[in-house]
């Protein structure tokens, strides 16, 4: 198997036993066995067992990157845009479920490399949205775009994390809350010509 393709099988099921028994609990050997190679080959992809962690939640920063990026392409305004993102996020976290509950539990590792990795998709994410608002909107300063964005990423990753017990609300429901009570903050923000 090509090395791409063999590292993308390696993340795929690290994703899975990671979130199945806790990153803690899982082994290497449990790992290089689900793969069917050697301990050595996925040491020689990753470095190590944080190496492989980090690089499944960098796999998940993409994803989710890309997914809100494709959501809002199409948006007709602010509005639409707003709610696309919130709405691709959620649905996100739903087909990655395995990914997001590592990076929801992500403090409880104790590993600084994955700290960085969940800081990286908050501030991806964080800055991906501020730069809507700037595109779209007139801050009364120039924090404005980004402390609005703060808060946008913190409601959507809190109602991810409660969803978590509340598997009946939908990624349109979920979206649909944290809209209604962001956009009444951002409307009179925001050129809605």
């Amino acid at each position: 198997m090509p090395r791409p393709d063999r590292e993308a099988q390696i993340l795929d099921l690290a994703e899975t036993l990671f979130a199945e028994r806790g990153f803690r609990k899982a082994t290497m050997d449990e790992l290089s066995a689900r793969v069917g190679v050697t301990k050595p080959v996925i040491y020689e992809y990753f470095g190590s067992k944080d190496g492989v962690l980090s690089a499944v939640l960098a796999q998940a920063r993409t994803g989710l990157f890309e997914a809100t990026q494709a959501a809002v392409a199409g948006s007709s305004g602010p509005e639409d845009a707003l709610r696309r993102s919130l709405q691709a996020f959620f649905e996100y976290t739903d087909l990655h479920r395995d990914a997001w509950s590592l990076m929801n539990h992500a403090a409880t590792l104790g590993s600084g490399v994955v700290a960085d990795e969940v800081d990286a998709l908050r501030r991806q994410q964080a800055d991906f949205t501020a730069a809507m608002m700037q595109e779209y909107g007139h801050p009364r300063d120039e924090r404005e775009p980004e402390a609005f964005a703060l808060v946008i990423i913190g409601a959507c990753d809190q109602i991810a994390r409660w969803r978590e017990s509340k598997p009946d609300v939908t990624p349109e429901r979920a979206a649909q809350y944290v809209f209604d009570v962001v956009w009444s903050g951002l409307r009179d923000r925001i050129d809605l010509e």
